[in-house]
């Protein structure tokens, strides 16, 4: 059954968001695509039945409701290798293939080839090896909030209880192929990532000591099955660098190993970008919150490979999470003041695929791993741009900012000019509710390359940042505050 979908023009500048969630609308969908030309999102169900059709439509209807709140901010490409040369020049695309059920002597070599320049990697910034379970148990699941944030990807764990009458039901409806009714969920998962490990190691520890560690393991996700090829499957290896310690040491930690990741990534042939990124939230509230903090903060960036066909596949991701994990973890120094952490993780398999895709099957032909013999890193930089709908106005911009803030804390919040917001009180969710504020008020769009952590720390370096982009003009230095007063 076909079924299509109008996108209307508020959601048009939403269109990757709408299309990464309309798969999960029914269980019964098995192909999406969209038209650019007719805005129209076509939707194919595997049976015909209309009371499916109104369900879906209504679902679809609901989720457009939801997202239209969303602030979406582009994506910001901090380096490349791309050029000419990337996409193969073919009449066709040529469709990703599915996965193969077994991993043979070349798919083994080359994975414990990149998986050793992984280790090299980690402890290149003193890493210690890890191993852990392939499963969260609830206790670790409650602190890290896995199966809140993105239930879509949840696979659990069910057995058959140790008990008489159980054992022989279970045995009794395997003949038949039913035996799933007797299997008893034990409210554990598969592991669909590695670090939260990490953090349970460390949970309710008191020491200020910069710790690394690193981990690899197999992870588990419930994919769509008709969207599986070998770029995404159910079952994947990952490695993971977690590293705990102060603030800049973490946010630097996490720079210098994306560096050294994109050295390899160019230095074995293969063609992509680092581009700015949120992870996959689901639920609208966590798009419009903590997705768009992460563009804000730059607290996400991700490697994304481009094949010979063009289709871009995320490999690597490089994470800043600040204080929050380690405060669900209670993890600080001796003082009691919370920690600092990152982690960067590595795609294993995917970066197999891009490599085979870019080199071939034949050993003979790849491209030495070796640091010594490899290709220079290009330091070349490429930033991608947006254009922006820009407003000349004649407006005491610091003003307008304490009242959207007077607003947001309902007067309660006072600040010098000078302060820093976020230890006043400003977090990801009022951060959004001023971003939409001052471009409702002032009626501007400000630019994606300006929402930085930087130019949102104070009044006064918002003050400055309206002041220079957006033709606000500078008023006499004074002291805001937020309650609306001046000192």
């Amino acid at each position: 059954m076909e079924i299509l979908l109008h996108v209307s023009d508020k959601m048009i500048g939403k269109i990757d968001l709408l299309m990464e969630r309309v798969p999960y609308l029914a269980e019964e969908i098995t192909a999406v695509d969209y038209d650019i030309q007719s805005s129209i999102i076509r939707v194919i169900l595997d049976h015909e039945d209309s009371s499916k059709r109104q369900e879906l439509e209504q679902h679809y209807d609901e989720l457009c409701a939801s997202l239209a709140q969303t602030r979406v901010i582009g994506k910001t490409v901090v380096r490349d290798n791309l050029n000419d040369d990337t996409v193969e020049h073919r009449a066709e695309p040529v469709p990703s293939l599915p996965a193969a059920p077994y991993l043979d002597e070349t798919d083994i070599v080359l994975l414990e080839q990149l998986d050793r320049a992984f280790i090299d990697i980690a402890r290149r910034h003193g890493a210690e090896l890890r191993e852990y379970p392939s499963t969260f148990g609830k206790s670790n699941m409650v602190r890290n909030q896995y199966h809140i944030n993105f239930p879509q990807n949840i696979i659990g764990t069910a057995t058959v209880p140790h008990n008489y009458k159980h054992i022989n039901e279970f045995r009794q409806q395997a003949l038949s192929h039913s035996h799933h009714q007797s299997l008893v969920p034990t409210g554990e998962i598969l592991q669909p990532c590695i670090c939260y490990h990490c953090y349970e190691e460390h949970q309710g520890s008191r020491s200020s000591q910069r710790r690394v560690l690193t981990a690899k393991g197999r992870c588990f996700r419930n994919e769509i099955s008709w969207r599986k090829d070998a770029f995404r499957r159910t079952e994947f290896t990952m490695r993971e660098i977690v590293f705990v310690g102060d603030q800049q040491w973490v946010a630097e930690t996490r720079d210098n190993i994306m560096h050294d990741v994109w050295a390899l990534f160019d230095r074995i042939g293969l063609h992509g970008k680092i581009e700015t990124a949120t992870d996959p939230f689901f639920f609208s509230q966590d798009v419009k919150t903590k997705g768009t903090y992460q563009m804000v903060s730059n607290a996400k960036y991700e490697l994304a490979a481009v094949r010979t066909t063009g289709q871009e596949s995320s490999i690597a991701s490089f994470n800043y999470c600040e204080d929050v994990l380690c405060g669900k973890y209670d993890i600080a120094d001796e003082q009691g003041e919370q920690l600092y952490s990152g982690c960067v993780a590595f795609g294993t398999d995917r970066w197999k695929e891009a490599f085979l895709d870019r080199h071939g099957r034949d050993r003979s032909l790849w491209p030495s791993f070796d640091e010594q013999t490899g290709v220079a890193v290009q330091k070349g930089q490429s930033q991608s741009t947006t254009l922006v709908q820009q407003s000349v106005l004649k407006h005491d911009a610091e003003q307008t900012v304490v009242d959207i803030l007077n607003e947001i804390f309902e007067g309660k919040l006072e600040v010098g000019r000078e302060d820093d917001l976020n230890k006043a009180g400003l977090d990801s969710i009022t951060t959004i509710d001023l971003i939409v504020g001052l471009e409702n008020k002032l009626d501007i769009q400000i630019r994606d390359q300006d929402l930085t952590v930087a130019n949102l720390t104070s009044i006064r370096s918002i003050t400055d940042m309206l002041n220079t982009g957006y033709g606000m003009a500078p008023v006499e230095e004074k002291q805001g505050v937020a309650s609306g007063q001046t000192k």
